[in-house]
Parts: structure tokens; sequence; C-alpha cells
């Protein structure tokens, strides 16, 4: 799968993507992540999010690959 660059996305790539999180009881907003490809599914990706360190899925074109130590 490529990311919203058209960049190839391998497991163990560090990424940045977007995803949508409640900001209060009826409202959500979509926001900027760092993370890690951990595998796939047949139509997303599989990330863990750096920070808290929790699992989720992403479409791929809400991801960018970054370069190590960026």
């Amino acid at each position: 799968m490529k990311d919203f660059l058209g960049k190839e996305i391998n497991v163990g790539d560090r990424i940045a993507y977007l995803a949508g999180r409640r900001t209060g009881s009826s409202s959500r907003r979509n926001m900027l992540f760092k993370g890690k490809v951990i595998g796939f599914t047949t139509k997303m990706i599989r990330v863990i999010e750096e920070k808290h360190n929790s699992e989720e899925t992403i479409m791929p074109f809400n991801i960018i690959v970054v370069k190590e130590g960026d």
C-alpha cells in the first residue's frame, strides 16, 4: 500500500497520521499523531501510536511515512 504522498508503506516504518478523536460529548476532531506500522489488513494499516502505545487501524491516505530521525 502507498501513503498520501505515494511512498510504499512497510512494517516498521515510522509515520505521521491523522485520526479522529472525541473532544467532547458530541464533538470529534482530526488530530495528528506519530506512530509505527505493525501490520496490514486488506484495506487498512495497523499502527501503534507512539505517545500512548495504543493500537489502531488507519486508512493509507491518512498516513505519511517519515524518515528515521525526523
